[in-house]
């Protein structure tokens, strides 16, 4: 095999990992967003509970 055309191999390798690699990053990248929106939606949530207790104890 020329030297060009293992170089060229060895180019196609590369990127065949860079694009691996960006792959496994945007996984991770959305597995991140989801337990971002998740705590979110939890936040809110105790937000929202904690808003009617203190209306209630406020009430007494």
């Amino acid at each position: 095999m020329p030297a060009g055309a293992i170089e060229q191999v060895g180019q196609r390798l590369d990127l065949a990992l860079l694009d691996a690699r960006q792959n496994a990053l945007i996984v991770q990248e959305n597995a991140v967003d989801a337990v971002i929106a998740s705590l979110l939606a939890k936040v809110n949530l105790y937000h929202g509970f904690n808003a009617c207790w203190s209306d209630a104890l406020t009430r007494f």
